[in-house]
């Protein structure tokens, strides 16, 4: 039944953004709902000018590393999460899903909220600040044996990330310039699926090995190397300011 329910809320979701979610785009001077024009005929004798190629600068290269390297900290814990909490801290699944629903709920709610604090305060600060606070989570995890001290936790470490991923994807289009934004998210939504995929595999045989503590370790050392790279290699390109009124 989970999985029916998923699957009819997605084909809704589907149906939503095909009906009613416009193209909000404007190309070209040409508005949403405008029919394209047809490009115009170049002449065979003239020659056609091939597209400059674009390289990934070098500060978006090191902070894709990075990106990979917190999704691989996120998703060593993704196998065996759920089985060390209903191992060493309740049977009980359903307090386990109540656990995790505050974070839930604020990690739905509070991105619209705080995504300014990245044009007040800066990307790197933020970005330093969810890194150092996951890490902390997981390390606190092996250690805690009730879940609401957890459920707190994970509600602060949800609201550090509802402020930094925006900023995270805002310095990625700072850093690729006004032209390539397009590519630039896409290399970076690349590179966390690609942590996604290395993750899982690098979480069962820690904590097989060293119990819960190998796996939400490593995870804790991975976000806190994350932060450190961000503080020491990452510069955030100056944004122009705001006429003075």
């Amino acid at each position: 039944m989970l999985f029916f329910g998923f699957t009819a809320a997605t084909l809704l979701a589907a149906a939503i953004a095909w009906r009613g979610v416009p193209e909000p785009l404007e190309r070209s001077g040409q508005r949403s709902g405008d029919r394209p024009e047809a490009a115009p005929a170049i002449p065979k004798d003239q020659p056609v000018e091939m597209a400059e190629e674009w390289h990934l600068p070098g500060q978006l290269r090191i902070l894709l590393g990075i990106v990979v390297l917190t999704a691989i900290a996120t998703e060593i814990l993704s196998p065996i999460v759920i089985k060390h909490l209903s191992d060493s801290v309740s049977a009980d699944l359903f307090i386990i899903a109540m656990a995790f629903l505050p974070a839930a709920i604020a990690g739905s709610v509070l991105p619209s909220r705080l995504g300014g604090l990245s044009d007040r305060f800066g990307r790197r600060p933020l970005l330093i600040v969810a890194l150092l606070e996951s890490g902390l989570a997981a390390l606190a995890v092996p250690f805690v044996k009730s879940l609401w001290p957890l459920a707190l936790l994970w509600v602060i470490e949800a609201a550090a990330f509802a402020a930094a991923t925006p900023a995270e994807e805002a310095l990625v289009v700072d850093i690729s310039g006004d032209e390539r934004q397009g590519t630039a998210l896409g290399y970076y939504t690349a590179a966390a699926g690609l942590g996604g995929v290395i993750g899982p595999f690098m979480g069962g045989w820690p904590y097989d090995r060293f119990a819960a503590l190998g796996a939400f370790g490593i995870s804790a050392l991975l976000m806190v190397l994350g932060a450190l790279l961000v503080l020491l290699f990452v510069r955030e390109p100056s944004r122009p300011q705001a006429p003075a009124l």
